[in-house]
Parts: C-alpha cells; sequence; structure tokens
C-alpha cells in the first residue's frame, strides 16, 4: 500500500461510510420505530396465518406435537432421511439409557436439483444412501422435508406425511412433486429397492418442526405452537417495517430467480446476505472508494472480514486498513440489519404465544449456517429479541 494511500485512506473512508448509507445504497440500520412497528405486524400475521384469512405469512400445521423422551419406546431403532436446501443427511436413531443416541450418520451436498419426475429424484436420493441403507431395517421412518406442504394422517393410522408444495425454492425442480405424499414416495421405493416393511410408522415434517425452533440458512423458517411452520423468509417486511421498499432492496429481488417472492429472505438468508454485500462493494469499486479490487465477495468472506483479528491471510490480501475498515463497516452493517429483523421477528413469536414459553430463560433451538457461521450474529439476534423480553422478565438464548 503506497503512502498516498494511507494518507487519503481516512477520507476516502468516511467518504465510503456517508457514500453506503446515503440515498444512492441506503443500507442503514432500522430505527426502533420500525422495528417496533415490524414486532406488531409480524404478530398479527402470525395469528391470522392460522386462519382462513388472507396473509403474507404461510403457516403449515405439520400434526406432530412435541413427545417427552419418556413416551419414546427402547430398544427401538428410527431411519432419519434429512433432505435439506443444500445438504441431503440420513442417520439411525435409538433410544439408549433414557437419552436418543444416533448410531450412524451420512452426509453429502446435492450435486443435481433439477429432476424430470418423482421417481427420478427418489431413486437419485436413494442410490446416494445405498452404503448406509444396506441391511437396514429399521421400526420406523422420520422424513425431515426442508420445503413447504401440507402435512396429512396416513391412511393406516401410522404417522404423519406431507404432500409438497409444487414450487420448491432453494433452486429445486421436481415437476409433479406434489402428487404423492412424500413419505409414500419414499416408502415405494424403499420396499422396493431394500425390502423394507411398508407398514412401520413414518413421520414426515419440515425442518422447522425437526429442530423445534428456527432455521436461518438458505431460507428463513420459524416455529409457532409448538407445531406450526411458518414460513417467515415469505413475510411481507417492508409493510411489516412501514417502509418504501429501498433501491438496493429492488436489485438484490430482481437479480433473484424468483422476484417478488420470499422478501424477508433476501434481506436475512445466506446466499442473499452475500449477494447484497457484493452489490455494494461493487457500487464502492465503481465510485473509486476502494484501494484495490475486492476479489471475494461470499458470505463466507463476510464471516473472515468479521473475524478479522483471527484471520491473518487478509491482512496480505488486502493491507490497507482504511479498505479493510470500510469492507468490515458494510459487513457489519449487513449482518446487523439481519439480525434486527430475525430478533424482532422471534421476540415477536414469543410474545405472541407466550404459553409455550413458561420458563423465564427460554432455550430457543436454531439451525442454519447464518446463525452459527457468521461471528456476532447471535449475539446481535439475541440483543433485539430480548429488547421485547424486558418486561415480561423472561430472556432469550439461542441455541444450537
Amino acid at each position: 500500500v503506497s503512502q498516498i494511500d494511507l494518507v487519503d485512506g481516512y477520507p476516502r473512508f468516511l467518504e465510503a461510510v456517508d457514500f453506503v448509507k446515503g440515498p444512492e445504497i441506503g443500507l442503514n440500520l432500522y430505527s426502533q420505530d420500525q422495528l417496533d412497528r415490524l414486532f406488531v405486524h409480524y404478530s398479527d400475521e402470525l395469528r391470522v396465518g392460522m386462519t382462513d384469512r388472507k396473509s403474507s405469512l404461510a403457516m403449515y400445521d405439520t400434526l406432530l406435537s412435541p413427545v417427552q423422551i419418556e413416551q419414546v419406546p427402547k430398544d427401538r431403532e428410527a431411519a432419519v432421511i434429512v433432505i435439506g436446501g443444500t445438504k441431503l443427511r440420513a442417520g439411525f436413531v435409538k433410544k439408549e439409557n433414557g437419552h436418543m443416541k444416533q448410531t450412524e450418520y451420512f452426509e453429502e451436498e446435492w450435486d443435481k436439483k433439477k429432476f424430470d419426475t418423482p421417481e427420478e429424484f427418489c431413486a437419485y436420493t436413494l442410490k446416494k444412501l445405498a452404503p448406509f441403507m444396506n441391511n437396514s431395517n429399521p421400526n420406523a421412518l422420520a422424513i425431515v422435508w426442508a420445503f413447504g406442504g401440507k402435512a396429512i394422517r396416513r391412511n393406516n393410522e401410522q404417522g404423519i406425511d406431507v404432500v409438497s408444495v409444487e414450487d420448491l425454492m432453494k433452486e429445486f425442480e421436481i415437476p409433479g412433486i406434489s402428487n404423492k405424499p412424500v413419505g409414500e414416495l419414499f416408502m415405494d421405493h424403499l420396499t422396493r429397492t431394500y425390502g423394507w416393511d411398508s407398514r412401520i410408522p413414518i413421520a414426515v415434517m419440515n425442518d422447522t418442526r425437526a429442530v423445534g425452533g428456527g432455521i436461518l440458512g438458505t431460507g428463513f423458517n420459524l416455529l409457532a405452537k409448538g407445531r406450526y411452520n411458518s414460513e417467515s423468509g415469505h413475510y411481507n417486511i417492508a409493510v411489516g417495517l412501514g417502509e418504501e421498499v429501498s433501491i438496493l432492496d429492488k436489485e438484490i429481488d430482481e437479480k433473484s430467480e424468483r422476484p417478488s417472492r420470499a422478501l424477508t429472505e433476501k434481506r436475512i438468508a445466506g446466499q442473499y446476505l452475500g449477494e447484497l454485500f457484493k452489490v455494494v462493494i461493487e457500487k464502492l469499486e465503481n465510485k473509486g472508494l476502494l484501494t484495490q479490487k475486492v476479489l471475494h465477495k461470499s458470505p463466507e468472506f463476510i464471516s473472515r472480514i468479521l473475524k478479522f483479528g483471527l484471520d491473518k491471510a487478509l491482512v496480505y490480501e488486502y493491507a490497507d486498513p482504511y479498505l479493510m475498515a470500510t469492507l468490515m463497516f458494510v459487513a457489519n452493517q449487513v449482518i446487523t440489519r439481519a439480525a434486527q429483523i430475525f430478533g424482532t421477528m422471534v421476540g415477536s413469536l414469543i410474545r405472541t404465544f407466550p404459553d409455550d414459553y413458561p420458563v423465564d430463560q427460554i432455550d430457543f433451538p436454531m439451525e442454519g449456517s447464518v446463525f452459527w457461521r457468521i461471528p456476532s450474529f447471535k449475539l446481535k439476534a439475541e440483543e433485539y429479541a430480548n429488547h421485547y423480553m424486558r418486561q415480561t422478565g423472561k430472556k432469550v438464548n439461542f441455541i444450537k
């Protein structure tokens, strides 16, 4: 870095901050008035979503109420298949000594997301699981289906199935997936391929129900009333905040595969946070406010920026301290805005259904890359959620 760059660095940093917060970009933190409005509006939508009235918040009854571990029979093994938006996972679990124990585990990222038929998708999935499924004979099957769908009771009363929505999101395309329940589809293949007993109990559920709290990764969902999966990524966030959609948010939306859809998801979910960071950095580059080109603009790079003190490689990649200060400012704005929305919505959820959270210390289970891989996100989210817990005397703690 030249001496001229260092001398000019601080004024350039201040100019970059003003530009990021100014009308051309508008990457500002939300005001308390906006968050208070969001708190109230999201609560209203949660209640409306459970009725037949029109709401921007789809609520799916999973038909699966919480079960105490004492009710689980011992020495019986269940197979679990997790069909996520990013990865395929599977495992076997059984109850031992009063606890659920995982006996085997499989995990692999999807290398294909577009299929011609549900049968092709199912056969492809089970082929990947072949080493895991061979010689298995479980007493029950659980399928975690990380997409929307309507839960139904199976005809033989042996569990709960899901009729999937056709529009799967997360870049998956499986035409006709809504024609047959997910559990029935997989059990047909498992019976033919591995000789499984088709009469074993099946429980198919959304990943939000499986976690028991929320998901914030490639998508955004929260569990309400212990069994309702709220598609919170589709909530109308602009109405909730009482704002005009910014130029920046419009740009992110228009660049997405499905414009005008999943508007909250596009402000807080992983792939969109990376895109938001990338767009802002490119605008700063075009404005001549960065001393060098930024080569990395992914969500993972945001994590590296925010834990700069632990990532010595960044010192060599981006030696100008004022450039690093600019990148850290942008990353922090992106993450804090997301944590403001997320924390406020969780606070609203808990306050809307207080009977479901009777203890003073509320351990709220969360899964997802945004939540656990981005430094400080958990603490920021807890700060905003607990702002709305103060008058109740309760406190939220997000856990895995």
